[in-house]
């Protein structure tokens, strides 16, 4: 396993960097999530037309970018050199679509955890995502991350390299959390993503959860919770054992955290 089964510090993961204040997935975001308390941060990952892993985030296997790019054509038909020319005006800055080295040059410097959501169904880009990793010296720090259903990308990445982080996301609070994890050969489990379920399905099982978390920790799995971005889902989470959330308000989630620790 990468993660030995004692406890770690609760973990704040910036989802798609800090993009409350700056543009989702550019090195910019990622820069003041970290700047703001965050453990680490989550991107997306596709490849240009030429091969080139770059992080933007598009709907999964999708060739639509998203409008304030103002790309005129589908994303799958550009090349990088046509990527890296696009930019996005916000806050009087102009920002840049970044290559994935670029993102695990700035994990590596800041000894950050980076969680990596593949957006597309490709062995290719899973074959750069795990090589990528090991080259950048960031096996005990980043993670492939994907909902359990497309499982097959983690299984994947852990018969290229064992030692590769994985993480399945689930969705339904009926699952059997260390039974989703052994199916997807996963090192760590997030319950819930965005609005697809709210935590108040997971927390009316809270007893039942809380047992599940401490058995899956007992195996070294480890648990986050999905967008969690109001202080009762930080606080439901901390209660029940989890190892960590994913934010997109890094300034809440660890000032919750902060007041938790007060009392």
């Amino acid at each position: 396993m990468i993660y030995p089964s004692v406890k770690k510090p609760f973990e704040v993961i910036a989802h798609r960097g800090a993009s409350l204040q700056s543009p989702e997935n550019t090195l910019e975001a990622f820069e003041e999530a970290l700047s703001n308390g965050a453990t680490g941060f989550e991107c997306d990952v596709r490849l240009s037309k030429d091969g080139e892993p770059y992080v933007l985030h598009t709907p999964f296997n999708d060739d639509k970018a998203p409008t304030s790019w103002h790309v005129q054509k589908g994303i799958r038909s550009l090349t990088w050199t046509e990527i890296s020319n696009l930019s996005l005006a916000e806050n009087g800055k102009s920002y840049r679509i970044p290559l994935l080295y670029d993102v695990l040059e700035l994990a590596k410097k800041k000894d950050a955890k980076i969680f990596i959501e593949p957006k597309e169904n490709s062995q290719n880009l899973i074959e750069k995502l795990v090589k990528s990793i090991s080259e950048y010296d960031l096996i005990q720090r980043a993670t492939i991350i994907t909902f359990h259903s497309r499982r097959h990308l983690l299984e994947y990445s852990k018969e290229l390299d064992k030692r590769i982080g994985t993480n399945a996301i689930i969705l339904s609070p009926f699952s059997d959390i260390s039974d989703r994890a052994k199916i997807a050969r996963a090192d760590s489990i997030t319950i819930g993503w965005k609005n697809v379920n709210h935590f108040r399905l997971f927390s009316s099982l809270a007893p039942r959860f809380k047992n599940q978390v401490e058995s899956a920790e007992s195996l070294g799995i480890r648990i986050f919770g999905g967008f969690a971005d109001n202080p009762a889902d930080v606080i439901w989470l901390k209660e029940i054992g989890a190892d960590g959330l994913f934010t997109n308000d890094i300034l809440n989630a660890n000032a919750v955290l902060e007041g938790l620790q007060s009392k």
